[in-house]
């Protein structure tokens, strides 16, 4: 099979999957599907491991920053606490059983 053959066919099947994905978002209800709640999930604990790991971040700049007395974490601190008010929506949305009723914005800057 040449380079040409394997590049048409991985194309048509990409083609394929995304068509179905059109087809079956289109037919259903995205929001009350299994891919949502999936989705949801993995992003609940990105956001879990990410506030872990900008803790400790924070706990290492603020005590580097005693030591040097030169610590800048206002940035920091604003992106961990755009972080904390997703994950405590994200909360609302699996404790209330929501989908499909809210908003479903999971995008995440940065």
């Amino acid at each position: 099979m040449t380079f040409i053959e394997q590049i048409s066919l991985v194309s048509f099947a990409v083609i394929v999957v995304f068509g179905m994905a059109a087809y079956l978002r289109s037919h259903s209800r995205y929001e009350n599907g299994i891919f949502h709640k999936a989705g949801c999930l993995l992003m609940y604990g990105y956001l879990k491991i990410s506030l872990a790991a900008g803790y400790a971040r924070r706990a290492v700049m603020m005590k580097l920053g005693s030591i040097c007395s030169s610590a800048n974490i206002s940035e920091a601190s604003e992106k961990l606490h755009h972080k904390q008010y997703r994950i405590q929506e994200l909360q609302r949305e699996l404790s209330h059983g929501g989908y499909g009723t809210g908003r479903h914005n999971i995008k995440i800057p940065g």
